[in-house]
């Protein structure tokens, strides 16, 4: 039996297990309140405070460092890279602490593993970032020779699916062309051509469809106006498009269990719904072209997959291209374990990472 440790670090939250195997022994989510990082003047120096709680949770649950056969932390902002299982090494440690990628406080659990294996003498590892890239040479292509596509997107949750769906039908991974669709804060379209994922709405850039706070792939002149509107201010701007954009800037919430709720009487709270899946579903035709119509499924994920209303509306628009599964909500933790375990089995070899 393997026992494996998983973190996953978001901005006011860290979540952890411990997984035998496939069984989940021990979760938790520890929150942080505002005014607690609000003392660290940068994401790195996060790392303590956080490292320690995360001690003190494997205290209370009697789970020595030791006894663990190996700990696997979400991938960070790294340097573009294929998906797999990578080693957290000093390459990696040297690419967070340059901080030419950016900062994320996914690069604080992988600080935080590193100083976990070097002390216990484990292996650490993380599976599948969101950074991987395998896009096909003419995906890369913007219109613009400045500027280039760049593959960011909910790669743990999407390959974790799609793995999920070629064993439903006993079929390799590396054998199908799947349609892969996260719905979440944001919303990313894969194809997944044979194992790789060749292209992708970028919705971290602002490609795609709308999602419930994200504005989506806004054409250039719409930008530039809303530049203009807020003076220049780029920041201001930002937060318009990530944050306060999407469903957010129609009905100012993104909850959309309450959006539903208020769509039942609502003829604009449905119609905003309504114009949201319209927007993935042209995703979905547009990336279907990519395989050139030769689609085996499309797997429709995210938090967004458990509304049933929302998914009938997505389905109508485009079960004409390929068959339809749909597994709501995305366990992060589990798909960080099922990595760790491919890698403990043999299953799956170590990918090269090497400093930029």
């Amino acid at each position: 039996m393997n026992i494996i440790l998983v973190t996953n670090l978001g901005s006011t939250s860290t979540k952890a297990a411990i997984y035998h195997d496939e069984s989940c022994i021990h979760e938790t989510t520890l929150r942080h309140l505002p005014q607690e990082l609000s003392q660290f003047s940068s994401i790195l120096d996060q790392k303590d405070y956080r490292k320690k709680a995360l001690e003190d949770w494997m205290h209370s649950i009697d789970v020595s460092f030791e006894s663990l056969s190996i700990i696997c932390v979400r991938g960070g902002v790294l340097k573009p890279c294929v998906s797999g299982v990578y080693r957290v090494d000093d390459d990696v440690i040297h690419d967070i602490l340059s901080g030419q990628y950016g900062m994320h406080v996914t690069n604080v659990g992988n600080l935080i593993g590193y100083e976990w294996g070097q002390t216990y003498h484990k292996e650490v590892v993380f599976v599948d970032a969101p950074i991987s890239d395998e896009f096909h040479v003419l995906a890369r292509y913007s219109g613009h020779a400045l500027v280039e596509r760049r593959s960011v997107y909910h790669a743990l949750n999407q390959k974790q699916q799609a793995r999920r769906f070629a064993q439903s039908i006993q079929k390799p991974y590396e054998s199908l062309n799947l349609l892969v669709v996260h719905m979440g804060g944001g919303i990313s379209v894969g194809v997944h051509h044979q194992g790789r994922v060749i292209d992708v709405t970028n919705a971290l850039d602002g490609e795609g469809a709308m999602s419930p706070e994200r504005a989506g792939g806004l054409n250039s002149i719409c930008v530039m106006n809303l530049m203009e509107k807020f003076n220049y201010d780029i920041p201001t701007v930002k937060k318009q498009l990530i944050g306060l954009g999407g469903v957010m800037s129609y009905l100012h919430t993104s909850d959309l269990k309450e959006v539903m709720k208020e769509a039942q009487t609502s003829s604009k709270h449905l119609e905003v719904m309504e114009a949201m899946m319209y927007q993935v579903a042209k995703d979905i035709g547009a990336m279907a072209s990519v395989l050139s119509g030769q689609v085996d499924q499309i797997i429709l994920t995210g938090g967004i997959a458990y509304n049933q209303a929302l998914m009938d509306m997505l389905v109508k628009r485009v079960s004409f291209i390929a068959p339809i599964t749909i597994y709501p909500g995305e366990d992060e933790l589990y798909a960080l374990a099922c990595g760790a375990l491919r890698y403990l089995r043999h299953e799956e070899e170590l990918q090269p990472y090497a400093k930029a």
